[in-house]
This record gives structure tokens, C-alpha cells and sequence, in this order.
């Protein structure tokens, strides 16, 4: 009785879960470094680096990694984090839906672009990641990038 009720309960969970790995994005691939250019106003880049902003600045985003070119206008981008303000190495947060609502890319809403400031190898977020999904525990994606911000 107890084991019927266990299986009641957990099958729908099973089955209407989301795959803890779904398959990547054509853009996340490990044999290929992007490049990805953020161009924006030279006075919203002043103003995003005021510590406590919020705001989504309007910017495009330009993705090359060698076999896809994308440009998207339109997005919004903001400083990830009040770490980030001080850093010589800028985290940001891409946001194609916030002017646009519902726009995807390559299924993704947002993207994090983690400077890694604190990892002088700047190799430790990925080998970590890497390692949590071989050991079969979801994790979100990484790939190292460079990236580029007009002025």
C-alpha cells in the first residue's frame, strides 16, 4: 500500500520533469571560443557602473564563434552584481527579452557573462562545471568567451 502511493506520487514527477540535461545550443560548444561585442552608449556605460543600478541598458550583442554570426539589437544589459562594479573585469547580464518580450536566442532569455575576476587561471568556473555534469548532477552551461564592450 505505502509502496503504491510512493509511485502514485512520484511517477507524474518523473514524468513532467524537466531533462536535467537538455541538449546545448549550437552556440555552447567546447572546441570553439566566441566572441561576443556588447555596444552601447559611451554615457550608459558611465551610468551602469554606478554601484545599486538596476536598469537594463539598451545595447546590441554580436555573437561570432567562427560558424554562427549573429547580431541582435535591442537588448538589455546591466552589471551582474555589486562585486562587479569595482572589478577590473566586468560581469554582465544580457537580457534579449526585456525590450523585446519573448524574444529567445537559441532558446535562452538571458545570458551571464561572469568576468571571473577572482580566478587569475580564469579556468576554474568551467573545470568545476564540467566536472558536477560528468558526475551526472545538473549544472547550468559555461563557455569561455571574449568578450568585448564598445566605449
Amino acid at each position: 500500500m505505502k509502496w503504491n502511493f510512493l509511485v502514485c506520487l512520484l511517477l507524474p514527477l518523473a514524468l513532467f520533469s524537466q531533462t536535467p540535461f537538455p541538449a546545448l545550443p549550437p552556440v555552447f560548444q567546447d572546441d570553439l571560443i566566441p566572441r561576443m561585442d556588447i555596444n552601447l552608449p559611451p554615457d550608459s556605460l558611465a551610468l551602469m557602473l554606478v554601484p545599486g543600478s538596476e536598469y537594463h541598458w539598451h545595447a546590441s550583442f554580436i555573437f561570432n564563434n567562427g560558424q554562427i554570426k549573429d547580431t541582435l539589437e535591442n537588448v538589455g544589459v546591466k552589471i551582474r552584481g555589486n562585486t562587479s562594479v569595482g572589478a577590473a573585469k566586468k560581469s554582465f547580464r544580457v537580457s534579449f527579452n526585456t525590450y523585446e518580450p519573448g524574444r529567445k536566442w537559441y532558446d535562452l532569455e538571458k545570458l551571464n557573462l561572469n568576468g571571473s575576476h577572482n580566478d587569475p587561471v580564469v579556468a576554474r568556473a568551467k573545470i568545476s562545471w564540467d566536472l558536477l555534469r560528468w558526475m551526472g548532477i545538473p549544472r547550468p552551461e559555461i563557455q569561455p568567451r571574449k568578450t568585448l564592450r564598445q566605449r
